[in-house]
């Protein structure tokens, strides 16, 4: 049962560079559900190579829900993003992390132009026991 698990680990990770985009988006969020640490660093690669919006969204949300500290410093990167989903997503992704650098992300994106985002990183930072 785990050899299959760790197969079926090993194919969605494989899938994160596939030539369609709903299938990578897929896969992120399959991998994000599952919680799987495995995938944390092949996110991070994919959220350093990836310009689309949706699969950045989807590789974003399932870093946050995996919980890999490293994930920090490319969450805050991505903060700076274009992309208004990509930057909500990046918010709350900071929440679950926590620690100083998601902290002081959090509190950089209280000036964020859109109020979106503002509100996400609110929320993050009274998740973590601050309140803005």
């Amino acid at each position: 049962m785990a050899e299959e698990r760790e197969d079926y680990v090993s194919k969605l990770i494989a899938a994160l560079g596939h030539e369609e985009p709903e299938t990578s988006v897929r896969a992120a969020w399959i991998l994000g559900e599952l919680r799987e640490a495995r995938a944390a660093g092949p996110l991070m690669r994919l959220v350093e190579r990836s310009s689309d919006p949706y699969i950045l969204g989807a590789a974003v949300e399932a870093l946050g829900r995996i919980g890999d500290p490293q994930a920090a410093s490319i969450l805050t990167q991505v903060l700076g993003s274009s992309f208004l989903l990509v930057r909500q997503e990046a918010a709350e992704a900071l929440g679950r992390l926590g620690g100083e650098e998601a902290e002081r992300a959090l509190a950089v994106a209280l000036a964020d132009p859109n109020v979106s985002v503002r509100e996400a990183a609110s929320r993050a930072l009274q998740t973590l026991g601050h309140l803005p």
